[in-house]
């Protein structure tokens, strides 16, 4: 048996699947692992291959509830934000400490251009980006400048699931 089921934030969209199992005790106990932690956007899909009449209907809900858990558990819940993209220039014998000072102001690099020197495209939780500024007009001296390049709702960082 496949159950599933998924949670929507736009439109509030809803759904699970028993796939069979009796009536309530597969998608919607899975369905509750992820609405008592508030989480959206979510698909799952817990297969059952062994147990059936031997579980009895309290252990097919406690099997495909652990399995939903368990799912959240190792996957984590990450809240989306605005982040800022930024263009950050950089030379070569500064790159790898570039990368440890934008990760140290609470961004990421999600890219980079190399070239006669390079530029890395960085982003930054909304708000956050200009105590990176600071940090990179004192390792250059002042001649380096990051640059705006727009923003996207993004994933945070990895939360453990309570």
């Amino acid at each position: 048996h496949n159950c599933w089921c998924y949670l929507l934030q736009e439109g509030g969209v809803v759904r699970y699947s028993d796939d069979g199992e009796p009536q309530g005790t597969a998608g919607q106990p899975m369905l509750n692992v992820f609405q008592r932690q508030e989480v959206w956007n979510v698909c799952c899909v817990v297969t059952r291959y062994f147990g059936g009449v031997l579980l009895g209907a309290g252990g097919l809900t406690r099997a495909y509830t652990k399995g939903a858990a368990d799912a959240l558990t190792a996957a984590g819940i990450a809240r989306m934000g605005l982040w800022t993209l930024w263009d950050v220039p950089c030379t070569y014998p500064l790159l790898e400490r570039m990368k440890l000072e934008v990760a140290a102001a609470g961004g990421v690099v999600r890219d980079a251009e190399y070239g006669a020197d390079i530029t890395l495209r960085t982003a930054f939780p909304a708000g956050t980006a200009e105590t990176f500024q600071l940090r990179l007009t004192e390792l250059s001296a002042g001649s380096l400048a990051m640059t705006a390049a727009g923003e996207e709702f993004l994933p945070g960082p990895r939360e453990e699931a309570n």
